[in-house]
C-alpha cells in the first residue's frame, strides 16, 4: 500500500535526453545549452553513419577498378 502512494506523489515528468534533469513532460530539453549540445550529437552522428557508409563502397569500387586492369 505504501508503494502506491509513492508513486501517486511523484508528479508526471521527464529527463532532459543530455544531462538527466527533471523538465516538464511537454519538454525534451532543460535549456537552450542541451538542445544545442543534442543537434551537435545528432549531426556528428549522421557525419559518421555517412563516412562510415559511403568510405567502405568508394574502397570496393577502387578494389573493382584495379583488379579489372
Amino acid at each position: 500500500m505504501k508503494k502506491f502512494k509513492i508513486e501517486e506523489s511523484i508528479p508526471k515528468h521527464k529527463h532532459c535526453l543530455i544531462c538527466g534533469v527533471s523538465v516538464s513532460v511537454d519538454k525534451e530539453f532543460c535549456s537552450d545549452k542541451c538542445e544545442e549540445q543534442y543537434n551537435k550529437m545528432v549531426k556528428r552522428r549522421k557525419y559518421s553513419l555517412w563516412i562510415m557508409l559511403i568510405f567502405p563502397a568508394f574502397f570496393f569500387i577502387l578494389l573493382l577498378l584495379s583488379y579489372r586492369r
